[in-house]
């Protein structure tokens, strides 16, 4: 029998309470914005910037389906995101896509299907309204009490004429939920579910932290989330590799995380975490992790020291699910910034931001992961 590493992990349910200060209101004032023309997201030109922009642009409209949004949010137009997202999903027959297109349809359908421009996306991504309409009120009725936005979002990108013949793990998850802390939160955090048609251990290798820059469009491309320690200068050198989705205890990760686009204020962050992992094949595989040391980071219209980051903490969790026929997992993740104003002002693009992460984790739980680590950003 396997055991388990010395150190000890928190249970899955066990969430870490921080003691976090107010805001003042004023720093959450929302203003409407009008959307713009898209940046990155350009039709036949696919990029990682490109998806993110459309995908964030989805987000900013499922949270805010009359467009307003607060003021450092600024999508490109709904039509112009599914416009991308359908071409994406037939270029060279692109699965990643395929799974972003379910994601997005699930969004648009649970937040306005009864507005002219979301019922639009959705005829560009390739799916009726209408039929989604019926769906979503007779699954309604048979519940007898209101479905969330989370779950209608959910219950929407699994239907049959959404997912499509389930031909691999990205069109055969289900059950994918996600909540995203709002914006008068004095933190940015998220929580998420999905069930995913593989094993434990296959999707323990894609989930390990060392795997995120190969399955992530936050942290691509690869070498940007590895097993690190610092060097006399206080640079990050990288350690051995160690197998994903293996134990390893109290090892310290170092972490690029990036969005280039002004649409998320061109964030990025550098920080180490510490990381401990535990894999049983009978029961679960487990990752927590915990800001060890912030190393800098910036946001545009911030000053660095503004953005310090003094809390970025979570973890995921993969277990059979219930029928034997995969793998349930979860997540969950807080950042909290030292200057909690930076959280009040910036926290519209950190939701936009956090809800996307969140939600590709319907990617990277399926994303392969070899004894040869990819190289590329997964397209």
């Amino acid at each position: 029998m396997r055991r388990a590493p010395r150190c000890r992990l928190p249970r899955r349910k066990a969430v870490a309470k921080f003691a976090l200060g107010s805001l003042l209101a004023s720093a959450i004032t929302a203003c409407v914005v009008h959307t713009h023309v898209p940046d990155a997201a350009l039709p036949g030109s696919f990029t990682n910037d490109g998806r993110l922009e459309a995908m964030l642009s989805v987000h900013a409209f499922y949270l805010w389906p009359a467009g307003d949004f607060p003021r450092e949010v600024r999508p490109i137009s709904l039509v112009d995101a599914a416009k991308y997202l359908a071409s994406d999903v037939a270029h060279e027959g692109n699965r990643f896509a395929w799974s972003r297109r379910r994601r997005a349809i699930g969004q648009i359908a649970a937040a306005g299907i009864d507005r002219k421009e979301f019922r639009a996306a959705l005829g560009i991504l390739g799916v009726d309204p209408k039929s989604i309409e019926k769906a979503l009120r007779r699954e309604q009725a048979r519940l007898g009490h209101p479905m969330t936005l989370a779950e209608r979002a959910a219950f929407a990108a699994d239907l049959p004429e959404v997912a499509g013949p389930v031909v691999d793990c990205l069109s055969g998850w289900t059950n994918l939920l996600v909540t995203v802390s709002p914006a008068s939160a004095p933190h940015a955090a998220y929580t998420v579910k999905i069930d995913v048609p593989r094993t434990v251990g296959e999707t323990a290798k894609a989930i390990d932290p060392q795997s995120w820059d190969n399955c992530s469009k936050f942290f691509c491309p690869p070498e940007r989330t590895y097993l690190a320690y610092l060097d006399a200068n206080n640079n990050p050198v990288m350690d051995p590799a160690l197998p994903p989705g293996l134990n390893y205890c109290g090892r310290t990760l170092f972490e690029w995380f990036t969005c280039s686009l002004a649409d998320c204020a061109h964030t990025t962050f550098q920080n180490l975490l510490s990381v401990s992992a535990y894999y049983n094949p009978a029961t679960h595989y487990q990752v927590n992790y915990g800001l060890r040391r912030f190393l800098k980071g910036s946001v545009d219209g911030w000053k660095p020291e503004d953005v310090k980051i003094i809390v970025d903490a979570g973890q995921l969790w993969a277990e059979p699910n219930a029928t034997g026929t995969g793998t349930t997992v979860y997540a969950d993740k807080t950042v909290v910034f030292e200057n909690e104003f930076v959280t009040g002002v910036y926290n519209g693009a950190l939701q936009v931001m956090q809800g996307e992460l969140a939600g590709e984790l319907a990617e990277m739980a399926c994303c392969a992961i070899g004894s040869t680590p990819p190289t590329q950003c997964p397209p």
